[in-house]
């Protein structure tokens, strides 16, 4: 399991080093996992094994979580960590809802084939986990207006 983690797996949910302000990294962190894991059917496949023998392999299971979704949210931990001015009460919890939040969606749009049945378009996904990280950070008169329409919900298109 490391050695497919490390060879195969390793920039899905543990994506290029997190680096430069978070207006623009978190996008990219969170655009990144979101667009890996969609296009990758052999990552979605394997997600599937794991999942279907968890109960008879309990530490094929545990595996996983060491070596391909730990590392993914101890970097995004990391990175909340090392930016105070997000204002986040808890980079630990919020580490773990945002990749929460993507191996969620990931999990009823593409591996479970929900996509049709509980579509959520990435941009709008992205924009709105965006707008919780960047509420308490941004303050009103440097918004920008797309951010603003995300935060205000006035832009329903999205």
């Amino acid at each position: 399991m490391q050695h497919i983690a490390q060879v195969r797996f390793y920039g899905t949910l543990t994506p290029c080093p997190c680096a430069g302000p978070p207006v623009t990294t978190l996008r990219q962190l969170l655009e990144h996992m979101l667009e890996s894991i969609a296009a990758d059917d052999e990552y979605q496949d394997f997600v599937r094994l794991v999942i279907g023998e968890s109960g008879r392999f309990p530490a094929l299971a545990r595996l996983f979580i060491i070596h391909i979704t730990k590392p993914g949210i101890e970097r995004v931990q990391s990175y909340l960590a090392d930016h105070p001015e997000l204002g986040l009460p808890d980079p630990v919890a919020t580490a773990h809802i945002l990749v929460g939040t993507v191996v969620y969606v990931t999990l009823t749009q593409h591996i479970l084939h929900g996509q049709d049945l509980i579509a959520l378009p990435q941009k709008r996904l992205v924009n709105a986990l965006m707008a919780l990280l960047l509420a308490k950070a941004t303050p009103a008169s440097e918004m920008s207006p797309d951010l603003e329409e995300v935060i205000t919900g006035a832009d329903d298109t999205l």
